[in-house]
């Protein structure tokens, strides 16, 4: 029975989120300082961001960055793009929004805005949006993603009520695949 009061939640009253840009050096430099934690899992979040999508000849993900308009500070990204896959419920390979990589920066983990909302949810749902409002995109396109099995952290965020994804197999190594297909 812990004795201390419980810790409250980061106020980060402004964040803007807008699309990344990977032809401007300012873009580049806001990504370099990027931290989502030691686990092996947020060392490959981190790496994304900060290196290889600055890759030359990659084919780029949609990404979305929310920075902390006080300070500047990149508070978290996300990567989504279409792709054609095998699902276990269709019979046939389906066009999803994959999201490649999300991550919020270790110092931003559980923060808030003014109304008590997290900016990682915040985030997700503008993700959702641009891939929703995207030309290519369907309103039955299911939205897949792979979280290594040992973030416990990003699998109840995945799972919660409010996303609502479900595991639906492994992937490779560590990975569980999670698919959220919308409703009919």
């Amino acid at each position: 029975m812990g004795g201390g009061a419980e810790e409250q939640p980061r106020l980060v009253p402004d964040v803007r989120v807008r699309r990344l840009r990977l032809d401007s050096e300012d873009d580049k430099t806001l990504c370099e300082g990027f931290d989502c934690g030691q686990e092996e899992w947020e060392h490959q979040v981190s790496d994304f961001i900060i290196r290889k999508i600055w890759l030359p000849g990659r084919d780029p993900e949609h990404t979305l960055v929310a920075i902390e308009a006080e300070a500047g500070a990149l508070l978290g990204f996300g990567a989504w793009k279409h792709q054609t896959v095998e699902l276990p419920q269709r019979p046939e390979p389906v066009a999803v929004v994959r999201v490649c990589y999300f991550g919020v920066a270790l110092e931003f983990k559980g923060a808030v805005d003014a109304d008590g909302h997290k900016w990682a949810s915040r985030l997700y749902s503008t993700l959702e949006d641009d891939a929703r409002a995207h030309e290519s995109s369907t309103p039955d396109m299911p939205f897949e993603l792979f979280c290594d099995r040992r973030n416990e952290r990003g699998l109840r965020f995945w799972t919660s009520e409010a996303r609502a994804f479900e595991v639906i197999g492994p992937g490779a190594l560590e990975l569980l695949r999670l698919v959220r297909v919308p409703p009919t």
